[in-house]
């Protein structure tokens, strides 16, 4: 497996804690590139400029972009100290992303494109799928204005980043407590978490279906063409998202994620990440997502 590179910002990322350190595939933490961004003057912006040995890493390789925030980095901090917003590292780190084979995922806002909204923004893109997937009933008032919450049967209070936990929220940001509400309607029917690893290549063996509470019987093409949906809507070739189902199969979609932080926790995750690894052993070059 010497044609992958993971570059990520988080210690505890679930895909470079799961390959372990003697394989070939190379796994490059954020605050490795650091030493490599320069701002030489008071008033000049900053530059990037990775040498050969960092570059021969990217160049022509499938490359896992896992910068998802700068959090607790020295890179962060350093740009931070810059008085720099962290999307310049996205920005410079463009070039040198841009010599992978193939790259998942583009650089983007907050580091990925398309994956890290908010639970709002996600419903209204779903929405506007060919194929109609339901999602939840909510209502989300602008500053400090009153809301209006008889239209949803049930409703609970939640921060829009909460993506994967659906009780009553305990963890509410003061900020979002009493300015910007968001109330959704409670979910009903049984919740399943779903994680692909590229299905467009590797079809159902690419993708995991995990009741989270009841049993639940859902056609695997059925779930496999949502994923695919999800997929493309989100630019996302990798990632991990949770519907709730019903009566008579009826799928509603609730969030979507590309840490894969929940399914990291599921017994088949490492095996089929390994797959994945495996399927590009001999990769050629075939374009961005």
């Amino acid at each position: 497996m010497d044609k992958v590179t993971i570059l990520y910002s988080d210690v505890e990322d679930p895909l470079a804690l799961a390959i372990p350190s003697d394989t070939r595939v190379h796994k490059i933490h954020v605050d490795e590139l650091a030493s490599f961004f320069r701002k030489d003057e008071r008033w000049a912006v900053p530059t990037f400029s990775a040498p050969d040995r960092i570059r021969s890493r990217f160049h022509g390789r499938v490359v896992l972009n896992r910068i998802f925030n700068l959090q607790s980095t020295k890179l962060g901090a350093l740009l931070q100290s810059w008085g720099f917003h962290e999307l310049w590292v996205h920005f410079l780190l463009s070039e040198l992303l841009a010599e992978s084979a193939r790259l998942v995922h583009d650089t983007g806002p907050r580091g990925v494109s398309r994956t890290l909204l908010p639970l709002n923004s996600q419903w209204l893109m779903v929405n506007d799928l060919e194929h109609a997937i339901s999602t939840p009933a909510y209502v989300y008032n602008f500053g400090g204005e009153l809301v209006e919450l008889d239209a949803i049967d049930n409703p609970i209070q939640k921060s829009v980043w909460s993506l994967f936990d659906w009780r009553q929220e305990r963890h509410l940001p003061a900020g979002e407590a009493a300015w910007h509400r968001f109330f959704v309607q409670k979910p009903t029917g049984s919740p399943v978490l779903c994680y692909f690893f590229d299905i467009d290549r590797l079809g159902e063996d690419g993708l995991a279906v995990v009741p989270l509470r009841d049993p639940v019987s859902i056609p695997m093409d059925k779930m496999l063409t949502l994923a695919k949906l999800l997929a493309t809507k989100f630019a996302s070739a990798i990632g991990e998202f949770l519907i709730y189902v019903g009566e008579d199969e009826n799928i509603r979609f609730h969030a979507f994620s590309p840490y894969l932080k929940t399914a990291s926790s599921h017994g088949d995750f490492v095996p089929l990440f390994n797959r994945w690894l495996e399927s590009h052993q001999s990769v050629t070059r075939f374009g961005h997502e």
